[in-house]
């Protein structure tokens, strides 16, 4: 899941739509990058409401398998897609790109509403739990 997006959607709004897939699918085919848990923890140190805010993360975290950021394929799709984004001039923000080539690594699906930037990878798949898409 991207962290900006869909974390911070889920743990401020509790969107009926997207708890429903939550529980229609098994706890452990959801997961998130240790690069977008460190963008929700940096979200959390950066606000003024530090316990409540630390809290519905820990909350929100709890049934989620945090994916360590390592291996070679990892940093090879990381080079693939800078390489080729930079190339065609449609670059991503540099945090996307680490989560994108985290799950292309993995074949894992993106779970985003910033399904735009991601979608300019190729290969890697994303679902709009928002939208729908």
């Amino acid at each position: 899941m991207d962290s900006n997006d869909i974390c911070i959607y889920i743990i401020n709004k509790k969107p009926a739509k997207v708890l429903r897939k939550f529980e229609r699918l098994p706890v452990y085919d959801f997961g998130i990058s240790s690069i977008t848990h460190a963008e929700l923890q940096y979200g959390v140190e950066k606000c003024e409401n530090k316990n409540t805010n630390q809290a519905a993360l820990d909350e929100f975290l709890l049934p989620l398998t945090i994916i360590p950021f390592q291996g070679k394929r990892l940093v090879t799709c990381y080079g693939e897609i800078r390489t080729a984004l930079e190339s065609k001039g449609q670059t991503i923000g540099p945090l996307d790109m680490l989560i994108a080539a985290h799950a292309l690594s993995l074949d894992l699906t993106i779970i985003s509403n910033n399904i735009k930037e991601f979608s300019r990878i190729p290969n890697l798949k994303c679902e709009n739990w928002v939208s729908g898409s």
